[in-house]
């Protein structure tokens, strides 16, 4: 689904609550209704004008971009094997397995070499600073 639709359908229920004041407005203060149409209206393009600058930018498609930190460094806090541990990025902390090494000790710095889903594939480093 394109951003452009996501952002329709979080407007529609706006547009429906708007619609349903002017129904109530007309039944049950007439005078009104011409006031009720212009503060409605103005209300829901303030509204819709604030979610377009705060939601939109967030929702455009993502498909297939997740947070990269490949090529990024950080320190490991639970020894990474072969099939699992700990590392922290950042003030991030990820599972990681390492694939050239046994075991990559509790402290040792590394950097992400790659992914599979939410798990780093990490390298060790040597006399590299973190960037931690």
């Amino acid at each position: 689904m394109s951003a452009r639709s996501k952002f329709v359908l979080i407007n529609l229920d706006d547009i429906a609550v708007a619609a349903v004041i002017l129904v109530i407005v007309y039944f049950l203060f007439p005078g009104y209704l011409l006031a009720a149409i212009v503060l409605v209206m103005i209300g829901l393009v303030v509204l819709i004008a604030a979610k377009y600058y705060l939601i939109y930018p967030v929702i455009g498609d993502t498909t297939g971009v997740v947070y990269d930190v490949v090529g990024k460094t950080g320190t490991v806090i639970r020894d990474v094997t072969t099939s699992d541990g700990r590392v922290r990025i950042g003030g991030e902390i990820w599972h990681a397995r390492c694939d050239e090494t046994d075991v990559i000790k509790t402290g040792s710095p590394v950097r992400v070499v790659g992914r599979d889903r939410l798990v780093l594939l990490v390298a060790p480093l040597e006399d590299e600073i973190t960037d931690e």
